[in-house]
């Protein structure tokens, strides 16, 4: 049988991101309590002190009509805004600060990420001052409105007629990573219209696959995915491959982030192969 390859992600400047960040600004005021930002804790210092910046972006947020909320990462109806803020000098009594804000849709993929340079009190950063931390925080919301503000509406997706499909085990990573690709992975195929379903349906299509992760020198790894596409009979109807070249242990790092991502762009492959297929109801 003819092999189908889609790449569905080629090396690109961040991890596992398609070149296409579209975004429909509409959503976030439509969507409403049951939609909009999740506002996962940002990477910092002190876990606490990102407890209250999550809170204060989301209600930042709020206050330019873009509904969110500080919470868990599951939500799959939501759209996630990640962040980290690192110290890069410190100027008498004031420090400054790096960020680095990612917004990613409720398929995993990346939507636009923006930095923000900020000099706050010292003082206050270091304690987790309210007053201090809602300085940041309406910075983050106001960009973040912007970015959305500024983004082109989706490109159409492919229309698939349902589709029953089940997801085997990964190989290739850690138990709990490889479960929680695999998770990512049914979500974001449910958000496609594919109906995900147990392991053992002998009539569903089975998507299987292997990360292998290669050292190319001290400062980095090359990351490496093959999703393969299995008819219920075990025969084989094509494999999504992903490849990135990212900064050694990165993929540790920030799991939870990439799991999105990676399944994200693989969804995508795997729909339109689906998409391809001269009888989608076969």
């Amino acid at each position: 049988m003819a092999l189908t390859l889609i790449s569905a992600c080629q090396p690109l400047p961040r991890p596992f991101q398609p070149d296409s960040k579209r975004l429909n600004a509409a959503d976030f005021t439509r969507l409403g309590t049951r939609g909009g930002i999740i506002v996962r804790l940002p990477v910092l210092a002190d876990r606490a002190t990102a407890e209250r910046l999550a809170g204060l972006v989301a209600a930042a947020l709020r206050d330019v009509d873009v509904p969110a909320i500080a919470g868990p990462l599951e939500e799959t109806n939501r759209y996630v805004l990640i962040g980290r803020a690192d110290i890069t000098d410190s100027v008498g009594t004031d420090v400054a600060l790096a960020g680095v804000w990612r917004l990613v849709d409720p398929q995993g993929r990346e939507i636009t990420t923006f930095q923000l340079a900020h000099q706050l009190d010292a003082a206050g950063w270091r304690s987790g001052d309210t007053a201090t931390l809602a300085l940041l925080a309406e910075s983050v919301a106001q960009e973040t409105a912007k970015q959305i503000a500024g983004v082109p509406p989706p490109a159409p997706r492919p229309v698939l007629a349902p589709q029953r499909i089940a997801v085997w085990p990964i190989g290739g990573l850690s138990g709990e990573q490889a479960s929680g690709l695999a998770a990512a992975v049914q979500g974001a195929l449910r958000t496609r219209g594919l109906i995900v379903v147990s392991v053992d349906d002998p009539a569903a299509f089975v998507v299987t696959a292997w990360v292998e992760r290669t050292d190319t020198g001290p400062a980095t790894e090359r990351i490496s995915v093959e999703w393969a596409l299995l008819r219920g009979d075990g025969q084989e109807v094509g494999v999504v491959s992903q490849t990135n070249l990212i900064p050694a242990g990165e993929l540790d790092r920030t799991w939870p982030d990439a799991a999105l991502a990676i399944a994200g762009a693989a969804a995508d492959g795997l729909v339109e192969m689906l998409s391809r297929m001269p009888n989608p109801e076969s």
